[in-house]
């Protein structure tokens, strides 16, 4: 856990070096020679009887990474963040990367004002972001001037930030993705310049719920567009409203079947870059020939996807991405996979994992009943009266896809018009509620269900892992599910 700390305790400890290391442990803190030299030059620059505790040094926000030098929260709101330079590397970088800091702690809640300021030793230079988002020269009088503000210490930083407030999705948040208020993880930013500046080529993004793929294809396509290229996304799945609402802001995004319709050969003279979302629902033998279509295609062609978020067994899932590892046009440094989980509470996902595998056990602290929520129902008609309940307080109500000609249990929930697998395709939202029913079971550990059109584990875990803070199970008539959920989140089994 990161200890506060006085900047003198840092910047003038006179230790040595076996000791300095044990010292650095114990307050969490992980240093680079550059960094200790800064804060010396820091603190050296600041009168001395100024008071520098509750700095909180190298913190790094869960899943995202992103780091601040120097942090220290006022007990009336205010933030104030400094940034520590060697040497000077520019108005602009520093600029741009205060403008950033500034997007993050804007998610914070309750803060009234944040002030961020860049220390270069080299030359003792101070920078501050000014209100308009303009940097301007300082100078040590004005940091003093807020660090002389009352502070206080948090006992976890973690629980101020929320790594999914920073994810805006191009679908729910689509303004906002116009208008650019996103930043992308260190990740994200590595293969998005890496595609970027290709001149051509075949990619792939692979990654799991919540890495941040739609965000990243996205933003891709965005910038191509600045630059005057041609772009069309391929969704292989329904059109939702938020893709609508790009289509109607100049963007081309159709859906598969629409894509199907069309003459290939057309559509690579016409484009520079075609994005295919979604990839592991389409059918493997037609993403085989689609790949040899496309093969003399000079443009740049990304397939994205997950290998688990499929909903039939016709579906490629899998076997879509090892034909894609396997084609000798897509080379290793072309198959990009994000790993960093961003959108996803870490206790939801935890739970969700459990849930589908009971031998996936985690530490006891993974999962709390602040993000999970069990609701227990002998009738299906009470469960639906609460599910009724939970719309009209915000949570999404998500359903599995059933078949247009078998009956199945679900058909039940279809008719109450909540959202459906097929309907949130690459979606999320903060609350999501699904329904579980009574013919669902574990056998060795293992979450099976009825046979259905659709996989009723595949939909399930589609709906689940929409979530990107909680997540309500609505269990009807199904004693052993509900025992073995009260066994995840208390740890019991």
């Amino acid at each position: 856990m990161l200890r506060p700390v006085d900047l003198k305790s840092i910047g003038v400890q006179g230790l040595n070096d076996e000791i300095f290391e044990e010292y650095q442990h114990y307050l969490g803190i992980k240093f680079r020679g550059r960094e200790i030299n800064d804060i010396s030059s820091l603190v050296s620059d600041l009168p001395k009887n100024l008071n520098l505790s509750n700095f909180y040094i190298g913190y790094k926000i869960p899943q995202i990474n992103k780091e601040f030098d120097l942090l220290r929260f006022c007990k009336n709101g205010d933030i104030l963040n400094i940034e520590l330079k060697s040497e000077n590397i520019g108005k602009e970088k520093i600029g741009k990367q205060l403008i950033k800091n500034k997007y993050y702690l804007s998610a914070i809640p309750n803060y009234k004002k944040i002030d961020l300021f860049t220390y270069v030793s080299s030359d003792k230079k101070i920078y501050r972001l000014a209100d308009s988002g303009k940097l301007i020269d300082s100078d040590t009088s004005q940091i003093v001037e807020y660090i002389e503000a009352n502070s206080r210490r948090i006992s976890n930083l973690d629980e101020l930030f929320n790594p999914s407030a920073y994810l805006t999705s191009p679908f729910n948040s689509p303004q906002e993705f116009l208008n650019k208020a996103y930043f992308l993880t260190q990740q994200q930013t590595n293969v998005k310049k890496y595609i970027v500046r290709s001149l051509g080529g075949t990619f792939v993004v692979e990654g799991k719920a919540g890495t941040g793929k739609t965000l990243l294809a996205y933003g891709i396509a965005r910038t191509e567009m600045c630059e005057g290229q041609k772009v069309l996304i391929v969704h292989c799945g329904n059109l939702n409203d938020g893709q609508l609402i790009l289509n109607s802001k100049g963007w081309n995004i159709i859906s598969i079947k629409s894509f199907q319709s069309k003459d290939i050969n057309t559509l690579i003279a016409r484009y520079n870059l075609i994005i295919i979302d979604e990839v592991q629902r389409v059918r493997r033998n037609y993403l085989s020939g689609l790949l040899t279509k496309v093969s003399n295609y000079k443009g740049k062609l990304i397939f994205c996807g997950d290998l688990e978020q499929y909903l039939q067994a016709m579906e490629g899932g899998k076997e879509n991405f090892e034909l894609l590892s396997n084609t000798h046009s897509i080379s290793k440094n072309n198959y990009c996979k994000l790993s960093e989980k961003i959108r996803t509470n870490k206790e939801v996902a935890s739970f969700i994992l459990q849930f589908f595998d009971r031998k996936k056990y985690r530490n006891k602290n993974d999962v709390y009943i602040d993000n999970v929520f069990l609701q227990y129902f002998k009738l299906i008609n009470d469960a639906i009266l609460y599910s009724n309940v939970l719309a009209a307080n915000g949570w999404k109500l998500i359903t599995s896809t059933t078949s247009k000609y078998d009956p199945e249990y679900n058909d039940k929930f279809m008719k109450l018009k909540y959202a459906n697998s097929h309907e949130v395709i690459g979606q999320e939202f903060d609350k999501v509620a699904v329904f579980v029913g009574p013919d669902f079971s574990y056998e060795n550990g293992r979450l099976t269900g009825p046979k259905t059109y659709y996989s009723a584990i595949k939909t399930l875990f589609e709906n689940m892992t929409r979530a990107r803070k909680q997540l309500c199970l609505i269990i009807i008539d199904n004693p052993s599910v509900l025992k073995n959920c009260l066994e995840i989140v208390s740890n019991t089994d």
